[in-house]
């Protein structure tokens, strides 16, 4: 690997010292979102990649937030209906924007924005911004 690349800085920024199956797991998700275009994996998209021992520990050890790639905050997980979820994961945002530097980072248009929205963003319905009250047919509340 030419050391003077920024996929080589970003390996050797964040991966030289974690373990070679932690490095493993990042360059199979950095080739999935490269080639493949995915930034939503899973366990079970890594899974042929290692043997049944290796996998498992390395699933025990994401399950209970230890891998190294979690605790250094090289990879995230994944945001589903608003809701983050550890079933998915991804290489964060900005270390992909180092990892592709050479290439012009991320494209603008597919940097994320936060799935979650402030109520106070959402413009209010025009049917709460009247001034006037909302009365039921005939004027009084019905029980």
């Amino acid at each position: 690997m030419n050391p003077d690349t920024s996929i080589a800085k970003t390996w050797y920024k964040y991966l030289r010292d974690i373990h070679s199956q932690e490095r493993l797991f990042y360059a199979v998700m950095a080739y999935r979102y490269y080639y493949l275009d995915d930034d939503r994996i899973g366990l079970h998209d890594i899974d042929d990649y290692f043997t049944e021992d290796e996998f498992d520990r390395l699933r025990g050890a994401y399950k209970r937030e230890r891998l190294d790639l979690q605790t250094e905050e090289v990879i995230e997980y994944v945001g589903e209906d608003g809701m983050y979820t550890k079933d998915y994961f991804r290489i964060k945002d900005e270390i992909k924007d180092e990892m592709l530097a050479d290439l012009g980072g991320i494209k603008k248009d597919e940097k994320r924005v936060d799935s979650l929205l402030r109520g106070s963003s959402l413009p209010m319905p025009s049917v709460l911004r009247s001034s006037s009250t909302i009365r039921p047919k005939g004027g009084r509340l019905h029980s």
